[in-house]
């Protein structure tokens, strides 16, 4: 068996190359390794092609993986951005709302969720205490839910508001029948996305969104 595998160029060779003789610039002739090879020297062929076979499978498998890594990131990027997007599209309609029934409008947050109030004149309202006329164009602003991973912090006149897991009574942010509302800064992040949203309201009713890239 050892002379057959000194005779043998390399090991990968014998799933390819057919029987023959080479000569060689020193006039030497050697057998090329082939399908003719003795029995005692197949298993060393097959035994370096299974190796091949399982680097190709666990190069495979790494691709995969961060193929569906990259996947479940983008998902949850875009979860985060479409959800900044729609608070700021509702504190900009609350605002609407406001100045053409010449009542407040305001949010109430917790944890896990939010509310727009309507004021009645004595008690702010959840739409599902809404009736008639009043209710139709406050439909659009009631009780959510905040998506699952995604957290947020509530600023309000340079300090950070506490919240709980029910809804407060008071709401803490408030959109005037004049088109002034209260200044607010709501950050928006989840722990799996390198960017966090950061939704400004001013006093003077404007109501701006953006982005910012942080490290992990």
């Amino acid at each position: 068996m050892s002379d057959a595998l000194a005779r043998c160029e390399t090991p990968v060779d014998c799933r390819s190359l057919r029987v023959g003789r080479k000569t060689h610039h020193d006039g030497s002739t050697r057998r090329k390794c082939g399908t003719k090879l003795n029995s005692a020297v197949r298993p060393l062929c097959q035994e370096g092609a299974s190796l091949i076979e399982l680097l190709v499978v666990v190069v495979i498998l790494a691709v995969l993986a961060t193929m569906v890594s990259l996947s479940v990131t983008g998902v949850s990027s875009r979860q985060l951005e479409n959800t900044a997007r729609r608070l700021q599209a509702l504190l900009q309609l609350a605002c609407e709302q406001s100045v053409l029934t010449g009542r407040e409008v305001g949010l109430r947050m917790a944890v896990a969720e939010f509310e727009f109030v309507y004021f009645s004149g004595d008690a702010w309202l959840g739409v599902e205490q809404l009736t008639g006329v009043d209710r139709a164009p406050m439909e659009a602003l009631r009780k959510r839910s905040v998506d699952a991973g995604i957290e947020w912090r509530v600023e309000r006149d340079g300090e950070t508001l506490t919240l709980f897991e029910g809804l407060p009574e008071m709401p803490q942010w408030v959109c005037f029948d004049s088109g002034e509302l209260t200044a607010i800064d709501i950050l928006m992040r989840r722990e799996d996305v390198s960017t966090e949203w950061h939704l400004q309201a001013q006093i003077d009713g404007r109501i701006e969104l953006e982005a910012k890239d942080v490290e992990r």
